[in-house]
């Protein structure tokens, strides 16, 4: 019988953005999605010595020690937001791994992540902004 667990991050990647795409997510989702799970797998290949490719790093050795690993150094050059994003695709990547029965379990809650910026007020706009306003109010 194969064992899913032989298979590459490479492949249980795609395997992903497949099942993803039965939610009709944008073009530009998907391929935000798939370069955050590239660029943090490629950050872990790279820990191995000699590094390993995508297609060559198993799934099973996704860690959590390699993923804080992997992590600290994709954090570092980046924003929060970005990070925070990356760490939420990858969480819904290690749940798809968990439900495909390829890992037995999300190492994900073991990497830390940066809490996830507050939305700020924008301010209102316009020369009718306050007439618009009190008509709202009025009305």
């Amino acid at each position: 019988m194969h064992d899913k667990r032989d298979e590459s991050v490479q492949f249980w990647i795609e395997e992903f953005l497949t099942a993803r795409a039965t939610r009709k997510p944008s073009p530009h989702t998907l391929e935000a999605y798939r370069r955050d799970l590239r660029s943090v797998a490629n950050l872990a290949g790279e820990t191995f010595t000699p590094p390993l490719p995508l297609d060559a790093l198993p799934v099973d050795a996704l860690s959590p020690r390699l993923m804080r690993a992997a992590f600290a150094r994709f954090a570092a050059p980046r924003a929060a937001a970005s990070v925070h994003r990356a760490w939420s695709t990858w969480n819904s990547f290690f749940t798809f791994l968990v439900a495909e029965g390829v890992v037995p379990g999300n190492p994900m809650p073991a990497v830390g992540r940066p809490r996830a910026p507050l939305p700020q007020p924008k301010p209102l706009r316009g020369e009718d902004t306050p007439e618009e306003l009190l008509a709202a109010v009025a009305g």
